[in-house]
């Protein structure tokens, strides 16, 4: 009971917590727990104590108790088990959907809106759904049922709910989850058909992202998408929704039998009366009959703490879209609205990760020996080179990451703005240099060999303009005010590039086994360059005096910082010197000189 409780606890700050203590525990607890049970349940049978509670064939009721925890036990495991066996096999299903979406690529592309999303039908709730192939061709086509629920339906309800600021709550959730479904296609390796529509395209940019108040609604957009595909993946959840009636039947049959068990038990044994005597008399009775108690109130817990997720919400979403009869009901909508209401748990932590080259490059001599010694013991036993790359990643990398950033609402705004800026069209930075007229000054440290090169040279530039010392006074206080936050975002986001690069380089362009390797000499670099080297400003005079004509990517990191400084002083650009605004308001100012 303990390890159950245990893992309702942690078990759901999984997706909080990066930690590997708590993903440790979690995934022992799981481990362990059926073990335990068995093995307690054949100990109580061969071991020479015996007490009346243990069971024996001879006592009916004892055996009824004991084989209710067994068999819930037996069934807490069958549905994780089919949890994991619904994830593995939703290749299936990803592939039904990816044919569903090539049929309504070619078939609907020119008509839609943005406002009412018709044209939209992107799929979120599709049980009985069904792919024939039809002559000549064979082509797969898409069979509907009248369970489909689509977006644009949800959109075009029109109950008094999906008209409230809790129905466009709502809405935002079940988007997500329709997201989370073609995400999913990508895992599998399945087509994305509607990539590249035009519709698609405005969807995001003209829909999303209409407006800066929007910004914040999209990073949640994607934050509860990203949750859906945590919890299929990892949780039960999703086992819950796609077998709902199975899994609130067996709770309830779980939940009733659980009293008339521990009835029986006491019956059997002679306990009548007080209940608040029993613990006095008859030890071994309440430690049975408080297992349970515990047993039942975690199944509950359970499914309430489902109806309180986002798939609970998605659920009865549909389930309001597709009944007239529920759009007229106002318990019904006072149920939704008071779920709306409560958040038992965030979704992710808000943060990012962080990582400075310039502060967390030096170690002991005794700790590299021992990664080279972990290193090339790994050579010996780890013969195909990609495998290699993925494992050695976890067994060599003692490298320590900052601590985490929050996620303002000025990181999103940037980051936002300069995928609008750009209209999508990612250029590695060349078109924001464009915009500001500097293309000719910077271009060749975005136009580097790999997209390692280019983050971690211009990671450099930051962490150096990041230890200088200010060499100019801003015109007033709050283009001072808007110079420190764009500094603070570019900041962020140049050390959060470098994490990705030193700890999860698997989500780069890059092979990661190439991200490593390109990180790992130029750690060499900084080693050589500042070797010794203890503050803030002895680092800072080194990288100053580094040779111009070095083609090391650490050096190449400080000359970018040093040209930049030049037009600076040379005032090519500047928000706010003197009072005067030299650059129009693009996401893309270099007062962020790392972004």
């Amino acid at each position: 009971m303990a390890l159950l409780w245990f893992i309702a606890a942690l078990g759901s700050f999984r997706r909080q917590s990066s930690s590997r203590c708590i993903r440790t525990l979690v995934w022992a607890a799981y481990t362990l727990l059926f073990l335990i049970f068995t093995y307690m349940i054949g100990f109580m049978q061969s071991s020479s104590i015996k007490i009346d509670l243990y069971p024996h064939m001879s006592d009916a009721f004892v055996v009824t108790s004991v084989t209710l925890l067994f068999t819930v036990t037996i069934y807490k495991n069958f549905i994780r088990i089919q949890a994991c066996v619904l994830a593995s096999e939703s290749w299936h299903s990803s592939k039904l959907l990816a044919d569903y979406m090539k049929h309504d690529a070619d078939s609907n592309e020119s008509r839609y809106d943005l406002i009412s999303l018709s044209g939209f039908n992107y799929l979120v709730c599709w049980v009985g759904a069904r792919i024939r192939s039809e002559p000549p061709y064979y082509q797969r086509k898409f069979i509907a049922t009248e369970n489909i629920i689509t977006i644009e339906q949800i959109w075009r309800c029109n109950g008094r709910l999906m008209k409230s600021t809790e129905g466009a709550q709502l809405k935002d959730i079940c988007l997500s989850f329709a997201l989370f479904h073609l995400l999913r296609r990508r895992y599998f390796g399945f087509s994305c058909s509607e990539s590249g529509l035009k519709k698609t395209h405005d969807f995001i940019f003209r829909g999303l992202l209409a407006t800066k108040k929007d910004y914040s609604r999209a990073f949640k957009v994607i934050e509860v998408e990203l949750s859906f595909l945590y919890d299929f993946f990892f949780t039960k959840y999703a086992l819950m929704y796609y077998r709902e009636c199975v899994i609130i039947f067996l709770t309830i049959i779980s939940v009733t039998l659980t009293p008339l068990v521990i009835v029986a038990v006491t019956r059997a044994h002679g306990i009548h009366g007080d209940w608040t005597t029993m613990e006095a008399k008859n030890p071994d009775i309440v430690i049975t009959v408080l297992n349970l108690v515990s047993l039942a109130l975690l199944d509950m817990l359970q499914l309430i703490l489902y109806w309180f997720s986002d798939w609970g919400k998605v659920s009865l979403t549909c389930r309001y879209v597709s009944h007239l009869w529920w759009q007229k009901n106002r318990f019904i909508e006072k149920v939704l609205i008071f779920l709306c209401k409560i958040t038992l748990l965030p979704n992710w932590q808000n943060k990012i990760g962080q990582y400075s080259i310039l502060e967390s490059f030096e170690g002991n001599i005794c700790k590299r020996w021992l990664n080279i010694s972990i290193r090339w013991s790994s050579i010996i036993y780890l013969h195909d080179q990609e495998k290699m790359g993925i494992n050695m990643g976890c067994l060599v990398n003692n490298r320590k990451a900052g601590i985490p950033a929050n996620v303002h609402n000025e990181v999103k705004k940037a980051i936002v703005q300069s995928l609008k800026a750009s209209d999508g069209q990612l250029s590695n930075g060349l078109s924001s240099l464009t915009r500001n007229g500097l293309l000719e000054h910077f271009s060749w440290a975005c136009r580097q060999e790999t997209q390692t090169h280019t983050i971690l040279i211009w990671h450099i530039a930051t962490s150096y303009c990041e230890i200088a010392p200010p060499e100019l006074e801003l015109g007033g206080s709050k283009e001072q005010e808007d110079f420190l936050i764009q500094c603070e975002v570019g900041i962020k986001l140049s050390r959060y590039c470098a994490y990705l690069v030193v700890f999860v380089p698997e989500l780069l362009p890059d092979h990661q086994w190439d991200a490593k390797t390109i990180f790992d000499e130029v750690e060499k670099e900084a080693r050589e360059y500042l070797g010794g080297v203890k503050t803030l400003q002895e680092k800072y005079q080194v990288m100053k005096n580094l040779g111009e004509l070095e083609e090391t990517i650490f050096a190449k990191g400080a000359k970018l910082e040093k040209k930049c400084k030049q037009l600076l002083l040379c005032g090519v650009f500047a928000p706010g010197i003197h009072g005067k605004q030299l650059l129009d308001d693009t996401p893309a100012r270099p007062s962020s000189r790392g972004k």
